[in-house]
């Protein structure tokens, strides 16, 4: 008898996932600049770009590594991930309301 072969599962698709957010970001800045003004244009682009650059962030660091073998540095890139989410957060949002 011959030893199962290792599982090979796909990579998560999260690169479509923020080109999706900001997609849909994009299309409430374009709603925003024709339904009302430049200003709700410009706050609706400047959340936006709070949520998905945090976003795009995590998911960079917390889906480098794969498999089993990997386990111990999965969880490390989860942690650090989440830390660095909360604080580029923190900062865009600092960012923003001084500006």
């Amino acid at each position: 008898m011959q030893p199962a072969a290792p599982a090979k599962l796909p990579r998560p698709r999260i690169a479509g996932l923020i080109l999706l957010q900001c997609g849909v970001v994009m299309g409430l800045v374009l709603i925003g600049w024709g339904g009302w003004d430049r200003g709700t244009a410009f706050s609706a682009l400047t959340g936006g770009l709070v949520a998905a650059i945090p976003n795009a962030f995590f998911a960079w660091r917390a889906f480098r590594y794969q498999g089993a073998a990997q386990a111990r540095y999965i969880v490390k890139s989860f942690y650090h991930a989440e830390a660095g989410k909360f604080g580029l957060t923190a900062v865009l949002f600092t960012l923003v309301f001084v500006t």
